[in-house]
């Protein structure tokens, strides 16, 4: 069987709060040690099924290197 995922990609420094249970933008940027962007890369809660989903933080600098968090 074949099942679809969707994903969101957030812009946490534009978000107007962080998704329930995820870092603010400066929560992981504090934990990344990084001065750039935060984006959020999620599954969203889904209507009728219980999920352990991953969540990806690509966290910037300001020279825009990735840093990933330790």
């Amino acid at each position: 069987t074949r099942s679809s995922t969707s994903t969101a990609l957030i812009d946490l420094d534009r978000a107007p709060c962080a998704p329930p249970g995820q870092l603010s933008a400066d929560e992981a940027r504090q934990f990344a040690d990084t001065s750039g962007p935060i984006f959020l890369l999620t599954i969203p809660p889904s209507v009728g099924y219980e999920q352990n989903p991953s969540s990806l933080y690509y966290c910037y600098d300001l020279e825009g290197a990735a840093q990933h968090l330790r």
